[in-house]
């Protein structure tokens, strides 16, 4: 297997955390020599994993990893960021989670540089022949960790948007509706009270003797058709007014209610967070 520096940086340069790893694992590298043998370097992680197995999670973590970096050790690194991993995921730490991946960035480039066939040097914290299984170690607990930030980011922004407070309504529709209706009622209530005053014209002059014949006919006619003018100005005044009044009535309250919470929004809404509170509202 074999691992190139153009794939090295790519890894190394994900996430703020890890930026820079790449410079640091050759700086590591390229500093004096603290194991020259995968006999002693595996000695030295031995006592190192021992003296940390007493300690709280907290401190064994924090001395885990000073002790991966005092000695050049990406056996170790990987060992820090396998725990940092575990411990974030408990407590769904993004920023916990950046610097698990920030330790197996470095043991990463560290693996990939003494795979190097033109690297000589004379840290040989490790066995050559295990190289590639420490490599691909590494680049499954890069793939877990920005696995683990994406599931944990998404929960957040999913947690928010269940938490945000669906848009008040403010009855504007049922105000047009009952404007419209409403006038719809007056005009055929005027309707209607046209046709009544022009029916009794009519009336009168059917009932006039001195009035026959043709003439008799034409204000029969007019009476008529002054009479369905009242009736349907009657009816759509009845409609109008029996449905556009009370939707006015009920959009005006739903208007006032919107603007009472519009009002009060602005009050702070404290949410619990993993590392802390989330502070929403509007001001």
């Amino acid at each position: 297997m074999r691992v190139g520096g153009a794939k090295r940086i790519r890894r190394a340069r994900r996430g703020s955390a890890t930026v820079g790893c790449a410079a640091l694992a050759w700086t590591l590298c390229a500093s004096p020599v603290f194991a020259n043998s995968p006999s002693k370097a595996e000695q030295a992680r031995v006592s190192v994993r021992e003296a940390v197995g007493a300690l709280p999670p907290n401190a064994a973590l924090e001395r885990l990893a000073k002790e991966a970096y005092r000695l050049k050790d990406p056996l170790l690194l990987l060992d820090a960021g396998e725990e940092a991993l575990a411990r974030a995921t408990e407590i769904e730490d993004v920023e916990a989670l950046g610097r698990a991946r920030a330790h197996v960035s470095v043991a990463f480039d560290m693996l990939a540089y003494l795979q190097d066939p033109r690297v000589k040097s004379r840290w040989v914290p490790v066995e050559t022949a295990d190289l590639p299984a420490h490599i691909d170690r590494a680049d499954t607990l890069l793939r877990d960790i920005d696995a683990r930030i994406d599931e944990i980011r998404a929960a957040r922004a999913a947690a928010l948007v269940a938490t945000a407070e669906p848009p008040p309504k403010t009855g504007r529709g049922r105000l047009v509706s009952g404007a419209v209706l409403t006038a719809v009622g007056i005009s055929g209530a005027a309707l209607g009270l046209t046709g009544a005053l022009l029916g009794r014209q009519a009336q009168n002059k059917i009932d006039d003797p001195s009035i026959y014949g043709t003439t008799w006919d034409e204000w029969d006619t007019k009476g008529r058709n002054a009479n369905l003018m009242s009736f349907v100005g009657a009816g759509a005044a009845a409609v109008g007014l029996i449905v556009g009044i009370p939707l006015i009535v009920s959009g005006t309250k739903a208007k006032r209610r919107a603007e009472e919470r519009s009002a009060t929004s602005s009050a702070l809404r404290i949410l619990p967070q993993p590392r802390g509170l989330l502070v929403t509202g509007r001001f």
